[in-house]
């Protein structure tokens, strides 16, 4: 039984089969009671709630399946009811975080990142995220299964002015879904010509186009000083590129090893699906890395096999000169 503080006034949607639990959501609605200074400091709630009635708002985690049952539509169903909750009370926003190997995942149901800073959680590194529910024609542009199940208010549809003009200002994340694939690969093109200067790169015989496929799924993450971008036992899986600024390994308030831009990090977890080994800190600012998801690789594999082998084969040329090194 996991219980945090804002459980004991918090909604807990959940599905059983054969009498266990199988899956949960919780719900924090400003309609039940005032968000505490935590979460409001946590998920940036500030200039939303100074704008907003806190009946307007929903900040909703623990969101977990069993492993059994993970891969199914389970957890779109649990959030389905969820939502139809929110709808039925007019809510407008429904604040949440996701580890950055689910961000893809988000995005597409209808999630967008707002904030400027990310969460170091006590057991993840996490990206705030944003649902608008009432703004359908977003969800109909970019085809979110939440089309079936959100209600559509029509001209009556209330779409927050401050959650559109702090989307558009502030971001801590850019993709190519959140921005034109131009403008995305314009933003990363300069770094990744840095990269592929090092004696070994991840993109060494990449062509500028076989560079787009292996980017068109990935996210950049901004960090900030002191962020740990990867905790020691957390479960997550995306491989991280360096793209600016320095990190620090450590074990427990040990340093094993430094990174700079070009390297990779997060291989362990993403290759042999373990839990992280070390901790990863960012020891100055502007630290910018660029994460890939494992089902990236897996999708990669089979849509371009050539370019999947040679990215594989710089990775382990990487891997290989980093042990080298240690020697």
């Amino acid at each position: 039984m996991l219980f945090e503080p804002c459980d004991s006034h918090s909604r807990l949607f959940y599905a059983t089969a054969n009498g266990e639990v199988v899956a949960t959501v919780r719900v924090t609605w400003g309609g039940d009671t005032p968000f505490d200074q935590n979460m409001t400091s946590k998920y940036e709630l500030d200039p939303f709630l100074a704008a907003l009635p806190p009946s307007a708002i929903i900040v909703a985690g623990a969101g977990m399946v069993a492993a059994a049952l993970r891969g199914s539509d389970l957890y779109l169903l649990l959030l389905a009811e969820a939502l139809r909750f929110a709808n039925k009370h007019r809510v407008q926003l429904v604040f949440g975080d996701c580890e950055p190997h689910f961000l893809n995942l988000y995005l597409g149901l209808g999630h967008r990142t707002y904030s400027t800073k990310n969460i170091n959680g006590l057991f993840s590194y996490r990206i705030p995220i944003l649902l608008v529910i009432e703004d359908l024609p977003y969800f109909k542009s970019i085809n979110s299964p939440l089309i079936k199940i959100l209600e559509d208010f029509g001209s009556d549809r209330r779409i927050p002015s401050i959650a559109t003009q702090i989307i558009e200002k502030n971001n801590a994340v850019m993709n190519s879904r959140l921005t034109l694939p131009a403008n995305y690969w314009n933003e990363i093109s300069n770094l990744v010509d840095k990269i592929k200067d090092h004696q070994v790169s991840i993109f060494h015989r990449l062509t500028e186009e076989e560079i787009q496929l292996c980017l068109d799924k990935s996210n950049i993450i901004n960090c900030q000083l002191g962020d740990c971008i990867l905790r020691k036992s957390g479960s997550s899986s995306n491989l991280f590129i360096i793209l600016s600024g320095t990190l620090e390994v450590r074990d427990g308030e040990t340093p094993i090893a430094v990174l700079s831009p070009g390297e990779v990090f997060g291989e362990l977890a993403f290759f042999l699906e373990i839990p992280r080994s070390r901790d990863v800190y960012a020891v100055t600012d502007g630290v910018r890395v660029l994460s890939l998801s494992n089902s990236f690789l897996d999708t990669l594999i089979k849509s371009h096999p050539s370019v999947a082998a040679n990215l594989l084969f710089n990775i382990s040329q990487m891997l290989s000169l980093r042990i080298f090194k240690m020697q």
